[in-house]
């Protein structure tokens, strides 16, 4: 994982991406929309006080490429590399002090020994 990923400020800035509420899931396709198509881009989540909560790079419409997201206090909650909207490479998880909690790997949705 490279560590830009636990700095949620820098993300925020440097990272280009919609607020997901401007998307609408389609549970027919399973496809998240933007103006009634398939969205390709980057999906930010945003707390009521306007901070980045996560955000989730997407293809088609699916989850594909990093997802994360950050605690209230600005640590790293969780990272994941998403292929076709399950898990496919690393995945972690930590606890608001920045305790690693989950750290797995994963190929196509299956975790590795």
């Amino acid at each position: 994982m490279d560590a830009v990923w636990r700095d949620r400020e820098r993300v925020d800035r440097t990272v280009e991406g919609i607020d997901d509420r401007l998307l609408k899931y389609d549970p027919d396709t399973g496809q998240y929309c933007f103006q009634g198509e398939p969205f390709t881009g980057v999906a930010k989540t945003r707390r009521p006080d306007g901070q980045l909560d996560g955000l989730s790079h997407l293809r088609d419409g699916i989850e594909h490429g990093v997802s994360v997201a950050w605690h209230p206090n600005g640590q790293i909650r969780c990272f994941s590399e998403m292929a076709g909207d399950v898990y496919d490479g690393w995945h972690y998880e930590w606890a608001e002090d920045g305790t690693e909690l989950v750290a797995e790997r994963y190929a196509a949705g299956r975790k590795l020994a």
